[in-house]
């Protein structure tokens, strides 16, 4: 967890563990939420999620890299599903 926070998250931000229990308790909820409704669902998403998530409410929107979000996580998991979608 600590490469992805230092991904997501700015430098200055001290994790404690009531972060790391919200942000586990976060990713099973939708995991679980999501297979009970029989949508798809990944647990590396649901944790991405579950990180930005409980990191803009604990910490605010200006604590997260928004732009290492996008470029590292967001657009490489769009060009995956365009070309998959290409190929159907």
């Amino acid at each position: 967890m600590a490469h992805l926070r230092e991904l997501l998250l700015v430098s200055s931000v001290h994790l404690t563990l009531i972060f790391a229990l919200a942000v586990v308790g976060g990713a099973i909820a939708w995991v679980f939420l999501s297979t009970r409704l029989a949508f798809p669902v990944s647990t590396t998403h649901a944790i991405t999620g579950a990180i930005v998530t409980t990191g803009v409410l604990a910490f605010g929107l200006n604590r997260i890299l928004w732009v290492n979000l996008l470029t590292k996580i967001v657009l490489p998991l769009l060009s995956v599903q365009s070309w998959h979608c290409s190929w159907a």
